[in-house]
């Protein structure tokens, strides 16, 4: 549902490719898409467990953009056994 002054935009995360950590460490597994805006709940997408550097989600997302929201961010991260990590993200802008 559409709040007041807002809009939906739908996103869907597809996939990753060659996506590694600093240093150039290769990703094992546990990646996942954050997306934010700039003043809504994060949206997370589901965990992919098997494909390392190549991670494939082919999630959609109905994002509840406020009027006044002029970018949102995607961010892509990774768990493993030394903690929660960015990998990388992308501001749209309109």
């Amino acid at each position: 549902m559409t709040k007041p002054n807002s809009r939906i935009l739908e996103l869907t995360t597809i996939s990753g490719e060659s996506l590694t950590l600093a240093g150039n460490r290769r990703i094992k597994k546990n990646t996942y898409v954050i997306i934010k805006t700039e003043s809504t709940n994060n949206q997370i997408s589901n965990m992919d467990t098997e494909n390392g550097s190549y991670p494939i989600w082919g999630q959609k997302f109905n994002v509840n953009m406020p009027m006044h929201a002029t970018f949102f961010t995607l961010e892509v991260r990774c768990k493993n056994s030394y903690g929660d990590h960015a990998v990388g993200s992308v501001k749209v802008e309109r």
